[in-house]
């Protein structure tokens, strides 16, 4: 078999040697992965943390905001927490000291013929262990709380509650 000169052969197999030190194993790199962008939110170190959290984002907060100042208007009426499950709003009446319950039926009865609010059923209530309990239910909500942790109770709210007719 025939032979190659030496001055070939040693400067081949340098450079070979070479690529194969410096291009054969190099480390991988990663694709960089995004960083996920959250928000920074400045907070006053004396404000308490009422902020809701997206847990709520699509709860209607307004309808029931709405609902609350039409009835704290009505007379007799001295104040009333509202929350809302699907289409049902359940309103809550707490009433000024002086109202008997002939007039709270009637005063519950004024509030469901000024009620005014597309697509939803109202259901009132002056029981004071019904207003305690929807009142509950709305402070957590407002709380950022999500409305699944109250399932239960709306559902013994709803129980107690038949809707109102107009």
């Amino acid at each position: 078999m025939h032979q190659l000169p030496k001055y070939i052969l040693w400067p081949v197999t340098l450079v070979l040697g070479f690529f194969l030190i410096f291009s054969g194993c190099t480390v991988a790199k990663k694709p960089e992965q995004p960083q996920e962008k959250t928000p920074k939110v400045a907070k006053s170190i004396n404000a308490p943390n009422n902020t809701p959290t997206n847990q709520n984002q699509d709860y209607p907060r307004e309808v029931a905001e709405r609902v609350v100042n039409q009835a704290n208007q009505v007379a007799g009426v001295q104040n009333s927490a509202a929350v809302i499950s699907g289409n049902t709003v359940y309103l809550g009446l707490e009433l000024q000291e002086n109202v008997d319950p002939k007039q709270a039926r009637e005063l519950e009865k004024v509030i469901l013929q000024r009620f005014n609010e597309p697509h939803y059923t109202l259901m009132v209530s002056s029981d004071a262990a019904t207003v305690a309990q929807i009142k509950r239910v709305s402070q957590g909500l407002a709380q950022g709380k999500p409305i699944d942790s109250y399932q239960e109770e709306i559902r013994d709210i709803g129980n107690r509650l038949k809707p109102g007719k107009r």
